[in-house]
């Protein structure tokens, strides 16, 4: 039996890797904080470890305790990381400086191989945010290190059920408002988070190393496209359309960043977010997933958003 650590598991990504993780009979160690909300996780099926990614000592200390008392894991997800940040010394600390910190701990013991959750932004005009320029960091210091194979992957927009982000835009649009930033259509692609997860588990199993791969479901839509599919899904029929200009989203973000520090709490859009809506072309194709990993996505985007909506009905989130 394959032992696994996933760090940040409390997550959205990381609830649903523990689930595929489950799935396979592997024995699953759940990396979270003392403070972590467990309420998606199935503790009766899988272990907990308290990890301080924050703080080197500690972490170095939590590690070698579980090493000693259980032995080292086959393999190792890092999934923890922060996607929105009211300083740009947030991103630092939570993707940066956390994975180094977790890269050294782990050469206290072997790893068949680890796999870092990275992020599309982490590539191409997405350096342009203080988020993707410190998930590439994250990315160099995984790859460049000798101790452990590696591999990343960059997934592009993740959805799926306990997603909070995209979540927004659904309550907007059942309150009656579709939303978009600028007068041309982004294009844009997105994946499953539960394929996102069965993918992840595929490329630890696989021989590579040292790899990075972007990930999606494949296919290309347009921003007007894809609202058009959550309206028809949530059988809408009052949905009133407006197109932001672009310096209007921009003052938005702007004012909205400033009050977070404020407040000290990241809003969802913020001057970084702000710089990455603005990319019109977020497009990701999916051909060297199929051919490293022969990795086909199991869910299209109408299937996925069907049984995402079915989920958020389900749990009180959005009423019919």
């Amino acid at each position: 039996m394959k032992k696994i650590l996933i760090t940040g598991a409390n997550g959205f990504i990381g609830s649903h890797l523990v689930e595929a993780a489950l799935s396979k009979g592997w024995e699953v160690w759940a990396g979270i904080r003392s403070t972590s909300d467990l309420r998606y996780l199935p503790l009766d099926k899988m272990h907990r470890i308290e990890l301080d990614l924050s703080d080197a000592v500690r972490l170095n200390v939590q590690i070698a305790a579980h090493i000693r008392d259980n032995g080292s894991w086959d393999y190792i997800v890092h999934a923890a990381g922060r996607t929105k940040a009211v300083r740009r010394s947030d991103f630092l600390g939570s993707n940066t400086q956390a994975t180094a910190h977790l890269l050294n701990a782990l050469k206290q013991g072997s790893c068949e191989k680890l796999l870092y959750v990275s992020s599309f932004a982490a590539f191409g005009q997405g350096l342009r945010t203080e988020y993707g320029r410190s998930k590439r960091s994250a990315e160099v210091l995984v790859l460049g290190q000798s101790d452990i194979p590696s591999v990343v992957v960059r997934p592009v927009g993740v959805y799926g059920p306990r997603d909070t982000d995209f979540f927004q835009q659904i309550r907007l649009l059942k309150s009656g408002w579709n939303i978009q930033l600028g007068r041309s259509a982004q294009q844009t692609s997105f994946i499953y988070v539960k394929d996102l997860a069965r993918l992840c588990l595929m490329a630890l199993e696989s021989d590579h190393q040292q790899k990075v791969w972007p990930v999606s479901d494949g296919a290309v839509v347009n921003t007007k496209e894809f609202s058009n599919l959550l309206i028809e899904l949530m059988g809408l029929t009052r949905v009133r359309r407006i197109a932001v200009p672009m310096f209007l989203g921009w003052m938005f973000a702007q004012v909205a960043g400033f009050s977070g520090k404020i407040r000290r709490k990241a809003p969802l859009i913020n001057p970084d977010k702000f710089k990455i809506l603005r990319i019109r072309d977020w497009s990701c194709g999916a051909t060297c997933l199929t051919k490293d990993l022969g990795f086909k996505p199991e869910y299209s985007l109408r299937q996925g958003w069907k049984e995402t909506l079915d989920w958020y009905v389900a749990s009180g989130w959005l009423s019919r």
